[in-house]
């Protein structure tokens, strides 16, 4: 594990979250299709970065993508000129081979760079989870990104980063909470986390407090595992 990972230099919160500071969160990654933000990423070394599968399914084409590292807002304009990013673009896509487009199972695939980049503050990987990590019920962590802040509601100009402390929650009570959400199945490659009107997605077939978080990208915890 890099040395570099996991640390934020300039860190001292989505669904009942907050404006991120600068640097909070410098493994962010806003992935672009076409131009547009569609998903979130997060670096894990100077030349991949893991995001889910979900988000690159017949989407395949290289140049279609856009990454930006180091990134504050999503509205560009003079006030916020995210003079702190960088641009890169993407050489090869690795989509995990047993990905199921249904169950969302696997959710997890990874974008190499065009070329390598250079940490700064504002850009720097993560510490990833090993393969033997236990995420413990009530375990706090954190989810960042740029997604809607409620059913519907989508994040306010500039479209700032948010970031969101919540809790773990374990697999059997997560399983039966969700036990009547149709085609979907908590399996062992998922982790719960959440509370009421704090997480990172909304249910739309039935009230939920948790968000389903695919265990590859917890990498907020207060043990680097964000």
């Amino acid at each position: 594990m890099s040395a570099d990972c996991g640390v934020a230099p300039l860190n001292t919160r989505i669904v009942g979250g907050t404006d991120a500071p600068a640097g909070n969160w410098p493994w962010q990654v806003s992935i672009h299709l076409n131009g547009r933000h569609i998903c979130g990423g997060t670096l894990i070394n100077n030349q991949w970065v893991m995001t889910a599968a979900h988000c690159i399914v017949s989407r395949t084409n290289i140049n279609s993508w856009t990454l930006y590292l180091g990134r504050e807002t999503q509205s560009t304009s003079v006030a916020n000129a995210n003079t702190n990013e960088m641009r890169v673009f993407v050489q090869s896509i690795i989509v995990h081979p047993k990905y199921n487009n249904n169950r969302h199972n696997n959710d997890i695939s990874l974008m190499k760079l065009s070329q390598p980049v250079t940490f700064t503050p504002y850009i720097r990987p993560v510490c990833l989870a090993s393969k033997e990590s236990v995420f413990h019920n009530a375990t706090t962590c954190w989810a960042t990104g740029w997604g809607n802040i409620g059913k519907n509601q989508a994040l306010p100009v500039p479209q700032t980063l948010q970031e969101v402390e919540i809790p773990v929650v374990g697999s059997s009570q997560c399983s039966c909470q969700y036990k009547n959400v149709k085609g979907l199945t908590i399996t062992p490659q998922m982790i719960c986390a959440g509370r009421t009107s704090k997480g990172i997605c909304q249910v739309s077939q039935t009230k939920k407090e948790n968000s389903v978080i695919k265990s590859y990208f917890k990498v907020g915890t207060k043990q680097k595992l964000r």
